[in-house]
């Protein structure tokens, strides 16, 4: 691969401070930043609605966006492409080729627990390549499931508690 490519981040590091007072600076300088560069390529992951990224959307053409979702609804603004589950046995396939891993039982597990979707597949197998077991990516997954549902429980109690003194 000839090209490089490099966060955006670098183009306008002041921007990206973790505390910016005004997204819509930092928003409209991206925009602005990607419209004046060629070839870049920006991607949102697993959007949800089309009104939620309108205003994120950079104008023009000399770049590429690309949008992961689970919504069919795209069609106003982007060319559709369909890429359907995995089935178990294709996921299994594809972890253990992808990791150069043999635990069939915990990768089934892990792709069952990933919905046998093809990117979160992908971004296992990469996160594995770098040292992880089946096993050890697979409890790391579960135990982010299982915080992740504990804080959202701690946050309605929360929630409940604080609305009963107010």
């Amino acid at each position: 691969m000839g090209r490089c490519f490099h966060p955006i981040t670098l183009m306008h590091p002041a921007l990206f401070k973790k505390d910016a007072k005004d997204q819509s600076v930092v928003i409209a300088a991206v925009r602005r930043g990607l419209g004046q560069n060629k070839g870049w390529l920006l991607v949102f992951d697993n959007a949800k609605h089309v009104d939620n990224l309108q205003s994120y959307l950079p104008q023009g053409k000399s770049g590429h966006v690309l949008i992961t979702s689970r919504n069919p609804n795209w069609e106003d603004i982007a060319i559709l492409f369909n890429i359907e589950e995995f089935s178990p046995q294709e996921a299994l396939d594809f972890l253990c080729r992808r990791t150069a891993q043999e635990d069939p039982v915990t990768a089934e597990a892990l792709a069952e627990t990933l919905d046998y979707l093809p990117l979160a597949l992908e971004q296992a197998a990469a996160s594995m390549r770098t040292g992880k077991s089946f096993n050890k990516y697979f409890i790391y997954r579960v135990m982010f499931i299982v915080l992740a549902r504990h804080a959202i429980i701690e946050i309605h109690w929360l929630l409940n508690r604080v609305s009963v003194y107010l």
